[in-house]
């Protein structure tokens, strides 16, 4: 598969892979470089998630990840929140709502 479709596929899981028990409540600009690049804005209120392409409306924290590290994560099911600690995904804004946020998906 390529890499364009594998980060699609990523991306699109986002809302059932959050735990719907989930109390983060924000918006997120999820921005993808490296191989493949993309922008999602992602809305997350009262346990409901939603995905929009490009940046949409206030942004509480900017996340970005290489491509390459994200599908690696997902492949090992690596927890998301352990990379902002390793610093492998960068965070602009609140740092950690951003933890709570990735903390709480599974893939």
């Amino acid at each position: 598969m390529e890499i364009k479709k594998m980060i699609l596929a990523i991306v699109q899981r986002i809302p059932t892979a959050l735990d719907a028990s989930t109390r983060v409540t924000g918006s997120f600009l999820f921005i993808v470089h490296g191989a493949f690049e993309g922008e999602w804005t992602i809305v997350v209120k009262d346990g409901d998630c939603e995905i929009y392409e490009g940046s949409i409306g206030e942004i509480n924290t900017v996340i970005k990840i290489d491509a390459g590290n994200l599908m690696d994560a997902v492949s090992t099911k690596e927890s998301l929140e352990n990379l902002i600690i390793d610093e492998v995904i960068e965070v602009e804004g609140d740092r950690e709502l951003a933890k709570r946020f990735l903390g709480d998906i599974e893939f």
